[in-house]
């Protein structure tokens, strides 16, 4: 019995020992495979640096370039840039002069800071510049400069050519080549900076739009990046920022400056009330009524240039049409923000469409002004724009009889408004009792 007993039982430890090595095996056929998909994958890894460092070596001779940027080129693989902080890049007048005097003058003699070789396409820039340009060769290079040598690379430039001479394509076609983020539009006939400006806007494909003169410079390379990320900051829909302003490019250039820097204590516009301000006394006071100067979402521009209209774009360059637009954007925006940074130099020029518009250009341009702000108005500034009529009522004896009938067009509308202060339309129809009665659009006979 004992025999049989110790028999069976040793068949039954065998059989213990025999499973107990066959899951060992096992395992060790696991771990085994697992170290060897571990070697397979660090291998793979191991010949892809190894290409990737053969490649970069290729660049760095085909780039006739010293063999020692290698491990500044392998570096941007481990480091990690840190966020841009907008904060530090807010500099004193002072600062701001001593750093914007050396930039302004490497952009006007045509030099770009940056290689050229980093210049891409972006399919989805940050910023988009709007440049309309006419017959601008002199200063058009220093203008893109400014822009070209900004740190922040995703960009783009917008050129808009309103018929220009063929020194300034020239000069165009040469700034392509260089910098595949300029974009030309051609405008088949001359129809001016409010026309060109606002196409220029409905075809940005930045998150955001600045405005440029083409005699115009940004001041610093940092200036972009900081006002992006200022806006980004709160998520702002228009932005404008502090500048300078003289005529000429001298070295007293900087003893004047916009009005809008003087309100350094303000950090926010006054919601709804376009371009203007509460004072500290109660009164209104005018702001910065400049197109340029500004960061605008461009969601928010293009809505407002669509809400205008082709045809109004179309029917005539308008006497101080950087003034119209604003209380259009200023009425589709929902939030303003005014940063401390000096970010432009904009050059006042004696040449200006508002120097050049005659007598009957002049009085239909501010008509067509009056009418746009009344009719896209919230009633705070519908009531400024029948102020803008009563004031020009004088106008009217002087005014060509298409003029005059504009006039009465307008008239009529305020008049039949329900949102304008009766006692407001009382002004507008004494201011006009002597050309023409209340009940009839005809003019009365003297």
């Amino acid at each position: 019995m004992n025999n049989k007993f110790s028999k069976k039982r040793y068949i039954k430890l065998k059989e213990i020992q025999f499973d107990k090595n066959k899951r060992k095996n096992v395992l060790i056929s696991k771990i085994t495979k697992t170290k060897r998909k571990k070697f397979i994958k660090c291998y793979i890894t191991f010949i892809i640096i190894i290409i990737n460092i053969i490649l970069i070596l290729i660049y760095i001779t085909t780039k006739n370039q010293s063999p020692f940027n290698l491990l500044n080129i392998l570096s941007i693989f481990f480091k990690k840039e840190p966020p841009f902080n907008y904060k530090e890049h807010i500099y004193s007048r002072g600062q701001t002069l001593d750093r914007g005097l050396k930039y302004i003058k490497e952009c006007r003699e045509g030099n770009l800071l940056i290689s050229s070789s980093k210049f891409k396409k972006v399919n989805s820039p940050k910023i988009s510049a709007v440049i309309p340009i006419y017959n601008c060769e002199r200063t058009l290079k220093s203008a893109i400069r400014s822009v070209q040598n900004q740190d922040m690379l995703d960009i783009e430039i917008i050129l808009i050519n309103d018929n220009s001479n063929q020194k300034t394509i020239s000069l165009v076609n040469e700034l392509m080549n260089q910098d595949p983020r300029i974009r030309l539009i051609n405008n088949e006939r001359r129809k001016g900076q409010f026309y060109s400006r606002n196409i220029g806007a409905l075809e940005a494909k930045g998150e955001y739009i600045v405005n440029l003169d083409s005699d115009d410079m940004y001041i610093d390379t940092d200036v972009f990046n900081t006002l992006y990320y200022s806006i980004k900051d709160g998520d702002f829909d228009i932005l404008a920022h502090k500048m300078f302003e003289a005529y000429s490019f001298t070295d007293r250039y900087y003893i004047r400056e916009h009005m809008f820097n003087h309100r350094e204590n303000k950090t926010l516009f006054q919601p709804r009330l376009s371009c203007y301000a509460i004072s500290t006394n109660g009164q209104w006071k005018v702001n910065d009524i400049n197109i340029w100067g500004k960061l605008y979402k461009s969601s928010v521009y293009k809505k407002a240039v669509n809400a205008l209209g082709k045809e109004r774009m179309e029917y005539y360059d308008v006497h101080a049409e950087d003034y119209l637009m604003l209380h259009l954007l200023y009425n589709i925006a929902n939030s303003f923000k005014f940063e401390k940074k000096y970010g432009l130099f904009h050059k006042v020029s004696g040449g200006s469409n508002s120097h050049k518009i005659k007598n009957d250009e002049l009085t239909f341009g501010e008509l067509f002004f009056t009418e746009i702000i009344f009719d896209f108005r919230n009633p705070e500034c519908k009531n400024i724009s029948v102020g803008r009529l009563i004031g020009s009522s004088g106008g009217y004896k002087r005014a060509n009889q298409d003029n005059k009938n504009y006039y009465v067009k307008i008239y009529k509308k305020m008049l039949e408004a329900n949102d304008i202060d009766e006692n407001l339309k009382n002004d507008l129809k004494n201011s006009f009792s002597k050309y023409f009665s209340f009940n009839s659009s005809e003019e009365q006979k003297n």
